[in-house]
């Protein structure tokens, strides 16, 4: 989409240059930084900042700076890229990626990471069958509307309405053949006409007949009389048509018919057929040319007709595009991708120009300055390479024969002369120019000498006086070479004036504030206790024009106000690469460049005074960027030197890129779980008080150097100040409930921060407890306990009296449960029946003070004996009530043969007793010899352990309680008694047993204990089966009546 390409071109070469070629250094980024392949083919920025790559064989690649994101044909996966082969991409107004591939057409809505694909078989009759079939361009024009040039079906546009393709009639085309009907590019003028390059000719679009109509053009007139073959169109700022061949470039002025031809190339073998390039035109409009054979990028300066060739690394080129921030990128068909960024900062490596220099040899710089009679010249000093002079206008270096060993420090005379100093020799004068040379303050019957002491630094006063610090104190030479001891103590390294001051920078001793007139001295050390400077090794010291002093010491950047003494420390989390700073050089617009342990540092501030650091290192070339000391200088045309042990680097800052990156929140995680943003609008967190650890990703796209951008983030109620940072995530952990706002801004490599911030709300939801309706409900209860608490006075006198009236009726309430209790318990058999052929034992637990449980016996005149064992629904008196009943029923029917009749009377006179929901669950059984009859209402199943096959019977009847409902059909089980069987009547109190892990007892737990028992006496079983229920729940009461009867037939 060209269009877009031209109006994102922020940044245009700025050097003037002609016909002859100029160098271009490019970075190659391919498969090795993970491009899914090396072939290339076209490329753009999208509206949110992202470079995509379209390949030929390797799909689509998305690229941040730092990772690509590949996506491709997948068979399996229908929202997959319909085929690899990319040739063009576009993107339209919603935000949608368009793809031209070799098959077919793929739109990726970015918002769902998913591909829609359209296949034009359904419209055009098997279209992607046809041999070579491809759709070659994707256009979005200034109305939104979306072109495509295929190779058989001319062109496409697409419908928006129907989601379907409109073939677009050509000028002619029922005398065409469909192989002819290539549509390779379009391209738009500025008043929306828009061009098409075809395989046989230029082509325009009439928007009143809705054809593709030809140009008449004669390329004969330019000289041209081979055949034409367009495949690429650019319609420059002034609406004349660019026009490239397989072989040429030529420029079209549609209103004069006029035809120039401007550049033509060689196809270098038969498999290169050409027909790989791009035109495009820059923000200051200059058009850019490259082509598959021509190796390197050409530039028509200003849309003229004479080519500008540029050298660079050979390159088979398909693409040219510049994104948003000046860059300037170029698809390889081989190689992947070329970047050129215009904005680079170059170091010269001065020390690698002198004749002696040796690369396994240190190159330690120990002074540098301009001379002042040839501004031309910058003079530096090395021990290892001796005295040498840089000529910035030749780029040569000079060396001079001076035995000289140990030189140091430089300072400049008018003359054209040089002050050196000598770590062991003193001072020494040298002019270049006259060869003449001389030492200093050597001789001992001096008064004052410089003799056993190491010159360190030399400086030079606004009167042109020279200042010496030395190992043991910092001198004056006044301009008749009297020497003047000035501070008697200290090891000086560095010195500023600032009119009637001197600041000096000392070794371990702070820096010294020293006024000329008054000689009045004043010194500023580090102090741990209070605000001061933040290391004693103070190297450099320089003043800006908002008062201030900047001091580079070897922990940190100081900034001192001379207003208020007052020291800030700016180092290595404010985005100083090294908190060892070595020498400081004021620049334009209030900028620094400073000199480190880790490279060479900008500093400079935004729109709003804030400070953020540039770093240059290794990747900038600055070969091993180690500077221990403040050797540094600044010449008239603006270049800036700065010496260490590895060397001179020498360096014009250039003009930096003024566009900040694009930042975008590119994953979130709440309570470690990825959440999902919102296909639409600004992202807006409202969580619940649980969601309370968040972690933030993010990106700042700005491709000059991905890994230089910087962070600063801020989350609006919980941090107290910005947080500077490289890294792309922030985690939050264990936000309070509340309202908070996530700010994120960054800047580029040469610290130009966004205007403004992205803003991402969170609203934390208070828990239940802590919201508006609660504090109601809390006021409430307060109001209500005052009230109560009112109230509770007023009672507590009148429970007082009440007292002892309560206490007696509990006393008598206790008495008169104890008397039920004891009724109850009457009511229970005092004998157990004594029969030849039965052993007889039972148990009873009451739960409370009258039991629910009941059990009797009685023996018929015929030796019958009926025995019932019952739970009455409920506990306590009305329990009781109800086993009373049941006592008074049995005396009356237990004699009765009849099971069933017994139920039926039983029932019928609770009902008439108006009990209300009080029933009895009640099993009765009738032995007669080895006969036994069995029934129950509602209670738990019976066993009988058979003797002969040791295997326990349960019997378990499914009825309804007694005096529930009548002529209920109970069933009566008959069955044979053996000698050892073993019958078990139990309540549901064993059963139903919980212990303290909530488990229960069990019905299947008695029936396998009880068969392990079985061949025991009744009296061993109860017992076995009490102590079971004593261990199950720890010897704790039970909740409910337990109730055994065993009965063993002898």
């Amino acid at each position: 989409m060209k269009y877009i390409k031209y109006v994102l071109f922020v940044f245009l070469f700025y050097y003037s240059v002609s016909s002859q070629d100029f160098e271009m250094q490019f970075e190659n980024i391919s498969t090795f930084s993970g491009l899914s392949a090396t072939s290339a083919k076209c490329l753009f920025q999208d509206s949110n900042g992202y470079l995509w790559i379209g390949t030929m064989d390797g799909g689509l690649n998305r690229y941040d700076g730092h990772t690509f994101t590949v996506y491709k044909y997948d068979a399996s996966d229908s929202t997959s890229l319909v085929n690899n082969a990319i040739y063009s991409l576009a993107e339209d107004s919603a935000g949608n990626i368009w793809v031209a591939t070799t098959f077919g057409i793929s739109k990726f809505i970015t918002s769902q990471e998913k591909f829609i694909n359209y296949s034009l078989d359904r419209q055009f009759k098997k279209i992607s069958k046809l041999p070579w079939f491809h759709v070659y361009e994707v256009f979005v024009d200034f109305k939104n509307r979306i072109w495509f040039g295929t190779s058989h079906l001319g062109a496409l546009l697409y419908d928006k309405e129907n989601d379907k393709f409109l073939k677009i009639p050509h000028q002619n085309a029922d005398t065409i053949d469909s192989s002819q009907q290539v549509y390779s590019d379009f391209s738009e003028d500025s008043e929306g006409k828009l061009w098409a390059a075809t395989g046989e000719g230029l082509f325009w679009y009439n928007e009143q007949s809705k054809i593709f109509q030809k140009e008449v053009i004669d390329f004969r007139v330019a000289g041209v009389s081979r055949a034409i073959n367009i495949f690429r169109i650019y319609c420059d700022s002034k609406n004349d048509v660019w026009i490239m061949t397989n072989t040429d470039v030529f420029k079209y002025f549609p209103n004069t018919k006029k035809i120039v031809h401007l550049l033509d190339y060689e196809i270098p073998n038969p498999e290169n057929n050409g027909y790989e390039g791009e035109l495009l035109e820059d923000s200051r409009g200059n058009m850019w040319v490259v082509h598959i054979n021509l190796n390197s990028p050409v530039k028509f300066t200003g849309l003229s007709e004479k080519p500008l060739f540029y050298k660079t690394e050979n390159q088979q080129a398909t693409d040219i595009y510049f994104d948003s921030f000046g860059i300037l990128w170029i698809s390889d068909w081989f190689r992947g991708l070329h970047k050129y960024v215009p904005t680079k900062q170059s170091f010269i490596p001065i020390h690698t120009k002198v004749k002696n220099y040796n690369i396994s040899r240190p190159s330690f710089v120990a002074g540098v300055s301009q001379s002042l009679m040839d501004p031309d010249l910058v003079f530096f000093s090395s021990a290892s390479l001796g005295i040498n002079a840089y000529n910035k206008t030749t780029g040569k270096v000079k060396s001079y024969n001076l035995a000289l060993e140990n030189g140091g420090s430089l300072a400049a005379n008018k003359d054209g002369s040089f002050w050196i100093s000598h770590w062991d020799d003193g001072l020494f004068k040298w002019n270049p120019y006259t060869n003449l040379s001389k030492y200093y303050f050597q001789d001992s019957t001096q008064s004052i000498n410089l003799l056993d002491k190491a010159i360190i630094d030399l400086s030079t006063d606004n009167n042109g006086h020279l200042w010496i610090g030395t190992s043991n104190g910092l001198y004056k030479l006044n301009s008749d070479e009297e020497l003047e001891l000035v501070i008697p103590e200290g090891v000086f390294i560095s010195t500023h004036f600032d009119e009637d001051i001197v600041w000096a920078g000392t070794y371990n001793g702070g820096f010294i504030k020293y006024n000329i007139y008054s000689k009045n001295i004043k010194t500023y050390k580090h102090d741990k206790n209070s605000n001061s400077l933040s290391n004693d090794i103070v190297w450099d010291i320089e003043r800006d024009n908002e008062g201030f002093l900047w001091i580079a010491t070897a922990e940190g950047l100081n900034r001192f106000d001379l207003r208020t003494d007052h020291f800030d420390v700016f180092g290595e989390s404010d985005g100083l690469a090294e908190d060892y700073i070595a020498a400081i050089i004021p620049y334009e617009n209030g900028t620094f460049w400073m000199s480190t342990k880790a490279g060479i540092t900008l500093m400079h501030k935004d729109s709003k005074n804030r400070i953020s650091f540039s770093n240059y290192d290794v990747e900038d070339g600055l070969n091993n960027p180690n500077f221990l000391y403040p050797i540094s200088a600044i010449d008239n045309s603006g270049f800036l030197y700065f010496g260490g042990q590895n060397g001179l680097y020498a360096f014009k800052p250039e003009i930096k890129s003024s566009t900040p990156p694009l930042t975008h929140i590119t994953g979130l995680e709440i309570n470690g779980k990825p959440y999902n943003k919102p296909d639409q609008g600004d992202l807006n967190l409202e969580l619940s008080y649980q969601e309370n650890t968040i972690l933030f990703e993010f990106i700042a796209l700005h491709y000059a150097n991905p890994g230089k951008n910087k962070y600063a983030y801020f989350l609006e109620g919980y941090d107290s100040d910005w947080v500077y940072s490289k890294n792309r995530e922030i985690q939050y952990v264990n936000l309070d409930p509340g309202l908070y706002k996530f700010h994120l801004r960054a800047a580029n490599r040469n610290g130009i921060w966004n205007s403004e911030d992205l803003v991402v709300p969170v609203n934390i939801a208070n828990p239940w407890w802590k919201t508006w309706y609660a504090y109601i409900l809390y006021l409430g209860l307060i109001l209500g306990g005052l009230t109560g608490a009112r109230q509770f006075e007023l009672n507590r006198r009148q429970e007082n009296e009440n007292k002892k009236l309560l206490e007696a009726e509990n006393r008598r309430k206790s008495e008169e449960l104890e008397e039920a209790r004891q009724l109850q318990l009457s009511m229970l058999p005092k004998e157990l029946p004594q029969l030849p052929n039965l052993d007889i034992a039972v148990y009873m637990q009451t739960a409370t003070e009258v039991g629910g449980d009941y059990y009797d016996f009685n023996v018929s005149i015929d030796g019958t004996l009926t025995v019932v064992i019952g739970d009455a629904t409920g506990h306590g008196m009305k329990a009781g009530t109800m086993v009373t009943t049941a006592k008074s029923l049995f005396k009356s029917y237990g004699s009765n043969p009849d099971i069933l009749f017994s139920f039926q009377e039983f029932t019928r006179c609770i009902k008439e007793m108006n009990f209300g929901k009080l029933s009895m669950c009640l099993t009765m059984l009738k032995i007669k010899g080895d006969k036994i009859q069995i029934s129950s209402a509602g209670m738990p199943p019976s066993f009988i352990f058979r003797c002969d096959t040791r295997v326990v019977e349960e019997h378990l009847f499914k009825a309804m309680p007694l005096g529930t409902m009548k002529n209920f059909p109970y069933e009566v089980k008959d069955t044979i008694l053996k000698p050892g069987d073993t019958i078990l009547l139990m309540s549901d109190g064993l059963p139903e047993l919980n212990n303290d892990a909530g488990e229960m007892y069990g019905y299947k737990r008695i029936r396998s204990v009880f068969e392990d028992i079985a061949e025991d006496s009744p009296e061993e079983i109860i017992s076995y089966l009490k102590n079971e229920g004593a261990t199950w729940v720890n010897d704790a009461p039970p909740d409910d009546d337990v109730t055994f009867v065993v009965i063993k037939v002898k």
